[in-house]
């Protein structure tokens, strides 16, 4: 990891961002994340020389694949406003609770497994469809932010065409090659 101040937000009632006193000199890659103590601040989006932009979770643009600690329910967190998140995706039969804490899944190539995202603060379980509405408050005030930690990880997954072409061999029925042989 890498600690960095922020030294300028965007002002915009549209973005969420800010900017971050280290880049690419530090080893600052976009697709990296931001954390601080509290849990995820965001990812980094761009960078120069010496400085990074970073994408806070409540910019609507921010996509985070979580879990719910205490049930395991899945889902992700989505940028909302200035102050509150969206758990979209979570099932309507899935076991969420106001106070609930959200964790970051591992998955989607970005954040560790395990981050604090937010808590649950809202929960509506609607008669029809699929999901419930939840509303979540991220675990870091970005109104006191000033200090984070860029996580020097590039996490990516393979392409398909990484992956061997033996192993489609495993499903292939044996067949026999003279009789009484089987291969």
């Amino acid at each position: 990891m890498v600690a960095a101040n922020v030294i300028a937000q965007d002002l915009s009632r549209w973005f969420h961002s800010v900017l971050i006193d280290q880049g690419a000199d530090a080893g600052v890659r976009a697709g990296m994340p931001v954390i601080t103590g509290s849990g995820v601040v965001g990812i980094v989006a761009g960078t120069t020389p010496g400085a990074s932009k970073v994408l806070l979770v409540i910019d609507l643009q921010s996509r985070v694949d979580a879990y719910v600690q205490r049930s395991r329910a899945r889902g992700t967190v989505r940028g909302r406003s200035e102050e509150d998140c969206e758990f979209d995706y979570v099932l309507r039969e899935a076991d969420v609770v106001e106070g609930d804490q959200l964790l970051t899944s591992g998955l989607g190539s970005v954040y560790p497994k395990g981050l604090v995202v937010g808590y649950v603060s809202h929960v509506e379980r609607k008669p029809y469809g699929l999901f419930q509405a939840v509303r979540v408050v991220p675990a870091v005030d970005f109104r006191k932010l000033e200090e984070v930690f860029v996580i020097l990880e590039e996490r990516k997954l393979p392409a398909d065409s990484e992956f061997s072409a033996r192993d489609g061999e495993m499903w292939e029925q044996e067949k026999p090659t003279s009789a009484g042989d089987v291969r």
